[in-house]
């Protein structure tokens, strides 16, 4: 089910039109809020030890989380998990992603660390192959290819923005493609409540342990703020979890590209840092890339949609 649906003379046949578009529209949605997170998240670690606020981070995250679940009558299915070894592995994944991300937005512009992340198609795709069984075509070699050059355009190696805290966003990236493969993996034994739940129960205890050793008073506008990454995180990691469903890894993490743009905005009305003319040209090629995706997916005349490829609902029967 992780690979590609294959036509009888054995090429790799395209995704339903309508689940290319359901995995674009979420991806879309979740990498605005993913912008929204890492904004918030870079305010506050300029002026506060990153665990700590990964720790609430985290913490708003679980309560929220729990709250919704408790009110909808789900916790206690929620916690159980088919594939715990593979949940505990993929919530720590995250959670040193997060700490290697936050780090290095503490020191490098928002939407030029985001471009680092944006490597992240990259390494999703090749270990697709050997880890998913999946087959990336030449067509999402292309549009990912192009991806990453936007964002080297963006980022620009070699210049002033590459520094240490620019290997930090490295491993984050990397990082991050491991927990976007757990994530396809889990996809068809847990429920997206089980997986979210997991991730902020995890992330709570882990950053708990850690924070209290370098704890700062919080102004409570600057808490207000910390508990909303919390909410970020349930929608941006939400969304992700169902675009992994509907489709191939390495397709749904193309459409990933769109968060440099979400980036930059907020990078402009959060911080007043505009991209430059040659950033904006890479920001264009990122986007332009995930387009062209949209269209090679979609201009065939497609079969419909088969009922394994429809959104996942945030239930606990699948």
């Amino acid at each position: 089910m992780a690979s590609d649906p294959v036509v009888p003379d054995g090429k790799s046949a395209s995704l339903p039109r309508l689940v290319v578009v359901q995995c674009a529209l979420v991806m879309f949605v979740g990498t605005m809020f993913f912008a929204l997170l890492d904004s918030t998240a870079k305010f506050l670690t300029e002026r506060y030890p990153v665990w700590e606020v990964i720790f609430i981070r985290y913490l708003s995250h679980l309560i929220l989380f729990t709250v919704f679940l408790a009110f909808t009558k789900r916790l206690r299915t929620s916690l159980c998990s088919k594939r715990l070894s593979l949940q505990l592995l993929r919530s720590f994944l995250l959670i040193f992603t997060t700490c290697a991300f936050f780090l290095a937005l503490r020191y490098l512009p928002l939407a030029e660390s985001t471009a680092m992340m944006m490597l992240t198609p990259l390494f999703v795709s090749v270990l697709a192959v050997p880890m998913l069984g999946e087959t990336v075509g030449r067509h999402r070699i292309l549009s990912i290819v192009c991806g990453m050059i936007g964002a080297f355009i963006v980022f620009r190696p070699g210049s002033e923005l590459f520094q240490p805290a620019a290997l930090l966003a490295l491993a984050a990236a990397v990082l991050y493609a491991f927990y976007q493969i757990t994530t396809r993996m889990l996809a068809d034994s847990d429920s997206v409540a089980t997986t979210t739940l997991y991730t902020a129960v995890v992330g709570t205890l882990l950053a708990g342990l850690l924070a209290p050793f370098n704890w700062q008073a919080m102004e409570m506008q600057h808490f207000i703020f910390a508990c909303l990454l919390g909410l970020h995180a349930i929608f941006s990691h939400a969304a992700i979890i169902i675009a992994f469903s509907l489709a191939p890894a390495s397709l749904a993490t193309a459409f990933g590209y769109v968060g440099i743009f979400w980036s930059a905005l907020f990078g402009l009305i959060i911080f007043g840092v505009l991209p430059d003319l040659l950033a904006w040209l890479g920001i264009l090629l990122v986007v332009a890339s995930g387009i062209y995706l949209l269209w090679r997916e979609t201009h065939h005349k497609l079969p419909p949609t088969p009922l394994q490829r429809l959104p996942v609902p945030m239930d606990d029967t699948n």
